[in-house]
């Protein structure tokens, strides 16, 4: 199988030519988000999030939406191989070409405007693209007539700011790690999705919620080494405005630490009581 793999020139193909062009040309000063996208996305989301609620409160019949579920699921499974595949090669190429300062302090090696040049800015522009698409995963919920926590609906809107604030102050450090493990974790967890659409269970169920805090515990710790750096460097690691996004994206992953933790011990805790273990839900 490798072999006749190795023999297909997949740089030929139309689309797989147009997408490795995009990706090694990308230019970060041509990719400026403004603010209006993440304030109009959240205010869309709520807003939507709320009729359909209303809608679905009226109505006496349930709504199938079972074959929205299934495409929407699978679409984004794709997508969270293809994201996480790309992750890996742009964080390698970094790696490979500027070393370790490439990856923890990419301003001291690349001047401003070029920080996010290449793979690693496509990549990024890619995940917080679909962070708006994600959150069809509501709306879902919403139509189904589940509940909605506010873990769920936080999660999704600090994920369009934050991921906005990537593209749009150069926050290399800690992104493209993210990238990766999240689209690792997001691959498991649409599957899971898929498969309960057909009323499967799986036992490793649990297991997505603690290796989402695993995620936040590990980007802490990258970002964490490129804070030491930009304050200990004449250079600070490049300009002061990236140094202030990973601050707040510090402080965001604190919350989700303390969130998904606390989630994940109401749902999943295991209790001993006269000697059988049962888990609290």
């Amino acid at each position: 199988m490798s072999a006749v793999l190795n023999m297909i020139d997949f740089s030929k193909v139309p689309v797989v030519s147009a997408l490795l062009n995009e990706m090694e040309n990308f230019t970060s000063s041509d990719y400026n988000p403004s603010f209006v996208e993440p304030l109009t996305g959240s205010i869309a989301y709520w807003a939507i999030c709320y009729g359909l609620k209303k809608y679905t409160a009226q109505r006496s019949d349930k709504i199938d939406v079972k074959n929205v579920a299934i495409v929407h699921n699978i679409i984004l499974i794709v997508l969270s191989v293809v994201m996480m595949v790309g992750g890996i090669h742009a964080l390698w190429q970094r790696y490979v070409g500027e070393g370790f300062m490439g990856c923890f302090c990419a301003g001291s090696m690349r001047r401003a405007g070029t920080v996010l040049d290449g793979p690693a800015g496509f990549w990024m522009k890619v995940y917080y693209l679909s962070k708006y698409y994600e959150l069809g995963d509501t709306f879902l919920l919403c139509l189904k007539g589940h509940k909605t926590i506010p873990l769920h609906l936080y999660h999704h809107v600090i994920m369009l700011w934050g991921t906005w604030s990537w593209g749009r102050y150069e926050a290399f450090e800690g992104m493209l790690w993210c990238v990766i493990v999240n689209s690792i974790i997001h691959t498991f967890m649409y599957t899971y999705y898929l498969l309960a659409v057909f009323g499967k269970r799986v036992w490793w169920k649990k297991y997505l919620t603690g290796a989402q805090i695993v995620q936040f515990l590990t980007g802490m710790i990258y970002v964490t080494i490129y804070l030491y750096l930009a304050h200990t460097r004449d250079d600070g690691c490049g300009e002061k405005e990236r140094l202030y996004a990973a601050w707040v994206a510090h402080i965001v992953n604190c919350t989700f630490v303390f969130l998904f933790t606390q989630f994940y011990i109401s749902s999943y805790s295991v209790k001993a009581k006269n000697g059988i273990a049962t888990k609290t839900d």
